[in-house]
């Protein structure tokens, strides 16, 4: 994914929001779907977003894909909307809605715009590739992003070289991404 593609992607007037939020933040969709007001704090610098069990506005609670995705991401102002409701960010009208729709609508987008098909996952390796290829160190990265494996995020991007060699075996977990922070050199995305 390009830049430029990403950009034009969120300028969808109805997915928008949610795909520049998924590009910014390296998010898994569910994760982004999930996200309700109480999860946000905004201030004037950007917002910062918790990715932590919590109660949904049904009721049920909701819990992150494994312990090791337990984090908090700095964003820049603007990627998370300005008027935070109470209930799901990025789901105004409160519906559920499912990975299938939101790879729907961007499949629809991308038709409109004449770019390759992309699918939600792709804004996650394409932050992932980004954050590697400007220097980030990925065992940082990898806690960043919420991967209980260094392996996984290898794996996201195999044409960086050596990165492979670099990685422990899968069997080596990696430590609460709440006890480090981390920050993209020379970009906004950050791990606190």
């Amino acid at each position: 994914m390009k830049p430029e593609d990403a950009y034009a992607i969120a300028d969808d007037p109805t997915w928008g929001p949610l795909f520049r939020f998924l590009w910014e933040s390296g998010a898994r969709v569910g994760e982004a779907l999930a996200l309700t007001g109480a999860q946000c704090e905004a201030t004037e610098a950007g917002t910062t977003v918790r990715i932590e069990p919590h109660e949904l506005p049904d009721g049920s609670t909701w819990r992150p894909k494994r312990p090791a995705s337990i984090r908090s991401l700095r964003l820049p102002p603007r990627v998370v909307p300005s008027t935070l409701p109470c209930a799901y960010v990025f789901l105004p009208d409160r519906r559920p809605v499912f990975n299938v729709q939101v790879n729907r609508a961007l499949a629809r987008r991308c038709a409109t715009l004449g770019l390759p098909r992309y699918t939600s996952h792709d804004f996650r390796r394409y932050r992932i590739t980004q954050a590697l290829l400007a220097g980030a160190e990925p065992l940082q990265l990898s806690r960043a992003v919420g991967h209980a494996s260094l392996k996984t995020t290898a794996g996201y991007v195999r044409h960086v070289p050596l990165l492979c060699e670099l990685c422990p075996s899968d069997a080596e977990p990696v430590a609460n991404p709440a006890a480090a922070a981390w920050k993209e050199p020379g970009a906004h995305w950050s791990h606190a």
